[in-house]
């Protein structure tokens, strides 16, 4: 007698692509890196460092940006992007750790992991008429 369902094969396959969805939508939530430099003037490496965080949280955040666009769109609209979120980059970041420091004779170097607010970054791209919500995913105007 044969059972009604379906056959093993298909259920791993099945399993494989739910797995693959979640690891996705999770790297889009937390995964983000940032590197960031800055120059020292002056023999202020403390400001040199303050400046390099926060060139790190900015492009932690265009890592986000660049994982809900596609290539071209974040390259014919790069300018505009990068001039809204560079802002306030830390609004759009839950939390970040610093995962490297360097520091070179005239500049200053950090790494850092960051978690992203993915819907504060939709929303901004929203805003900015080059993403709309349609069913909780995002979507080209």
């Amino acid at each position: 007698m044969r059972s009604a369902g379906c056959s093993i094969p298909a259920l791993c396959v099945c399993l494989f692509l739910c797995c693959t969805a979640g690891a996705q939508e999770k790297a889009a939530v937390d995964g983000f890196t940032g590197r960031g430099i800055a120059r020292i003037t002056g023999g202020d490496i403390s400001g040199a460092r303050q400046g390099a965080l926060a060139d790190a949280q900015l492009k932690a955040v265009i890592d986000a940006v660049n994982s809900l666009l596609p290539a071209e769109t974040f390259a014919a609209h790069s300018t505009r992007i990068i001039a809204r979120f560079s802002e306030q980059p830390d609004r759009y970041l839950q939390s970040f750790r610093v995962t490297g420091e360097n520091t070179l004779p005239d500049q200053y170097q950090v790494t850092l992991q960051a978690a992203g607010q993915i819907d504060g970054v939709r929303q901004e791209l929203s805003d900015m008429g080059r993403l709309k919500q349609e069913d909780n995913k995002a979507g080209l105007l």
